[in-house]
């Protein structure tokens, strides 16, 4: 909830509540930005039940399944000034050492800093359209951060600004899945659910997991899934990004049975010589097993954990 300390707070990554002029100057760029609302086709997507996030940190090529697909971070993606740093959909997959016709997903998740920067640029250097190079198989909104200590006015135009990218993604070619963020103000809660029941193409709603570091955290963000589908009044499949542990994705998978699980893990485990068990949780192998191994194994854990309903379906 806004607090004296976040009415007050001033700085480069928010816009805040004291200064009508800057708010203004932010507001205006928004609305010179808007389109109409675009068709998201997520009937087009197919895309499992669990998605491993890849960065640029393997050093050898694994042997992945020919038909896996994997999602990246837009982050990976960016400069520090916020320019991409990829030429060619090629290019990207090579530093990410997929095959050259990988499928690949983007999530529109990175630090503020660097979104700022990238927003910023974006109509300068057309990189909407330089995105549509990478052959993403489906992309989500940008994720403009949403939390409870930040001013007033920025946690009701982030939002607006994460809804605006998914337009925008979408009218650039690229099947786009919405960011959703949740707020304790019911104006917020509205603002969203009237959002998706004016588009009700959109079947499938992207939930950041990573930002709620224990299991207690992470349970009302489940309770907030809930009301959204209740008041949204139509079944909305939830894609989790950063569920990492067992806990979270038991939590997600008990209430959400057809919810997608995104994380880095399996990857970024392998990189650094472990190995996957099937609990989750990870070991140290011997050096002999190099990440060309270890990577597509624990890929499979994790989709057999995600995929199996004795591990967390308790109703069946």
């Amino acid at each position: 909830m806004a607090t004296v300390e976040s009415f007050v707070m001033e700085g480069s990554l928010v816009i805040g509540c004291l200064d009508a002029s800057r708010q203004k100057l932010f507001y205006d760029d928004l609305i010179s930005r808007r389109i109409g609302p675009q068709k998201a086709e997520h009937v087009n997507l197919s895309l499992g039940r669990f998605i491993p996030s890849v960065k640029p940190v393997l050093k050898e090529t694994p042997r992945f399944k020919a038909n896996q697909l994997f999602s990246v971070p837009l982050s990976a993606l960016l400069e520090d000034d916020g320019s991409l740093r990829y030429k060619s959909a090629e290019h990207l997959r090579a530093s990410l050492k997929l095959p050259p016709n990988a499928r690949l997903g983007l999530i529109g998740t990175a630090q503020d800093r660097a979104l700022e920067f990238f927003w910023t640029k974006s109509d300068i250097h057309d990189v909407w359209s330089r995105l549509a190079e990478f052959e993403f198989e489906f992309a989500t909104s940008l994720s403009f951060s949403v939390w409870d200590a930040q001013p007033r006015y920025d946690q009701k135009f982030n939002p607006e600004r994460n809804f605006l990218t998914h337009d925008l993604l979408l009218s650039h070619g690229i099947t786009s899945i919405p960011f959703c963020f949740f707020s304790d103000y019911d104006s917020d809660h509205n603002d969203t659910v009237a959002w998706l029941k004016d588009r009700t193409d959109i079947q499938i709603v992207a939930i950041h997991a990573q930002l709620r570091d224990d299991t207690a955290a992470f349970k009302p963000v489940i309770n907030k899934m809930k009301v959204l589908e209740n008041d949204v009044r139509r079944p909305l499949q939830f894609l989790v990004v950063g569920a990492s542990s067992a806990e979270k994705i038991d939590l997600t998978l008990e209430e959400f049975p057809n919810a997608i699980i995104v994380t880095d893990q399996p990857i970024f485990k392998a990189a650094f010589g472990q190995r996957t068990l099937p609990d989750l949780s990870h070991e140290v192998v011997d050096k002999r097993i190099g990440q060309a191994i270890l990577a597509p194994r624990n890929i499979d854990t994790f989709e057999k954990y995600c995929t199996q309903p004795t591990l967390w379906n308790r109703a069946a």
